[in-house]
């Protein structure tokens, strides 16, 4: 399974936890966040979890991360969005800080598999 389908794997299982999860959500963090909040009523406060394209630019035509990919989240449930992740094979690092990204980690091994 490469790393995209496990990110794939799990947005679509937080989606089904009730958060609101975006893969590839708009072009950056600013815009993201607005249309969060005017289309779709959300809040900092709010669960969710995404990156946007600039972010996805980490994965090769492979489906593997070159580097690490950085997902937004806010809410209470952050720690659960870290367990996902890892419950779907992903290496993640978070300093259980809300203002800090959950970074999931780009897989050396994986990506040497692929050349």
């Amino acid at each position: 399974m490469t790393t995209r389908e496990k990110v794939r794997k799990a947005f679509r299982k937080l989606r089904k936890e009730g958060f609101f999860a975006r893969m590839s959500y708009l072009c950056c963090s600013s815009c993201a966040t607005a249309e969060m909040g005017i289309f779709h009523g959300l809040t900092p406060e709010s669960n969710f979890a995404y990156f946007h394209k600039q972010d996805a630019e980490a994965f090769n035509k492979d489906g593997m991360l070159e580097s690490n990919l950085m997902v937004r989240h806010g809410g209470s449930r952050s720690n659960e969005i870290v367990e996902i992740l890892k419950e779907c094979g992903l290496e993640v690092s978070w300093n259980n800080d809300m203002g800090y990204c959950i970074e999931i980690k780009h897989d050396q091994q994986d990506l040497a598999n692929c050349y």
